[in-house]
């Protein structure tokens, strides 16, 4: 039986979020190449949202307007909208090709990221021996928006598990998000490097990284923008350099978060490589209900001589490289 709508509306950020989940999830269930080829009629989300979040939208355009104001605040194009020749209360939505920012591609593939962070988590706690309150751990978070998000959990984790944990990071997003008044645990301490401000993969660039080498890590966990022949690219030298000397120099257990759409069939020549796959011990993928779940699988299986499957969860499989 449906729930009586209770209600009247969503905050806006909550409705982009969910919007965004929408997207993610349908892009999980079919055999599209890129999440940017989807597109989803207002009617349906409308739909999702009822189902979803117990919240009736009888104005599609309504709905449209709080998306435009949500942009407007953040200051970016999140969605775009495909109107219908014959109805102008009808029409679809697509995300916004022409990403750029942190702050756009927090919100994409929202599903994975969820999925992946959990599972680092998960490999966190699995790999203490005893669990108890008096646990404290030294993280290094690194740049990018999967990062973010796993940030988020332990946050909230933090707090029931009364762990606590010496977070080092570079990366803004993250920065902020920990300092929200909702965010804030006694058991967690930020630390970060000098430098300067990347605004927009908003993160802290520079050459303090004796802050980081001096520092014995439980576990390193970083992102990456392309994977080319099994080698790991960024945008800008800067952050190239930075990752470069976590990843080669620092200690700890090294982790690489992706969402798959890293992999490229070619280089774009502007980017900077920092190092390969096999330099980190782990590597963990969402796991799909799409065709590509098996192109991903067949592509890992080329990959059999440096790195196998150790955990498949029904939400993510964890990779281990060989050493």
């Amino acid at each position: 039986m449906k729930q009586t709508p209770g209600k009247h509306r969503l905050r806006k950020k909550e409705l982009v979020s969910n919007i965004f989940s929408l997207f993610s999830e349908r892009y999980d269930s079919t055999d599209e190449k890129s999440i940017f080829n989807l597109t989803i009629s207002i009617s349906e989300i409308q739909i999702y949202l009822e189902e979803r979040c117990n919240v009736k939208y009888t104005s599609s355009t309504w709905i449209y307007t709080q998306i435009k104001r949500y942009e407007d605040i953040l200051g970016v194009h999140l969605f775009k909208k495909i109107k219908s020749p014959d109805n102008p209360e009808n029409f679809d939505i697509a995300i916004y090709e022409g990403m750029t920012s942190f702050t756009q591609f927090q919100h994409l593939y929202l599903t994975h990221k969820l999925k992946i962070a959990n599972g680092i988590y998960d490999q966190i706690k699995n790999s203490i021996e005893t669990w108890k309150t008096n646990v404290s751990l030294k993280i290094l978070l690194g740049s990018g928006t999967n990062i973010y998000h796993l940030a988020n959990i332990i946050s909230g984790r933090s707090k029931e598990d009364k762990i606590h944990y010496h977070l080092y990071t570079h990366n803004l997003g993250v920065i902020n998000n920990l300092m929200e008044p909702e965010n804030i645990s006694e058991y967690i301490t930020l630390y970060t490097p000098a430098g300067k401000i990347d605004t927009i993969g908003n993160t802290i660039v520079g050459d303090d990284n004796t802050f980081y080498l001096s520092t014995k890590f439980d576990f390193i966990i970083q992102s990456t923008n392309t994977i080319f022949n099994n080698k790991l690219y960024v945008h800008t030298k800067e952050e190239s350099i930075r990752k470069q000397v976590i990843l080669k120099e620092c200690s700890g257990i090294k982790i690489l978060a992706l969402v798959m759409d890293e992999f490229k069939t070619t280089r774009d020549d502007s980017m900077f490589c920092y190092g390969e796959l096999s330099d980190n011990d782990f590597i963990i993928v969402p796991k799909t209900r799409s065709k590509r779940e098996a192109e991903y699988e067949r592509m890992f299986k080329k990959m059999d001589s440096f790195m196998i499957p150790e955990i498949v969860h029904w939400n993510y499989v964890i990779y281990k490289v060989i050493k």
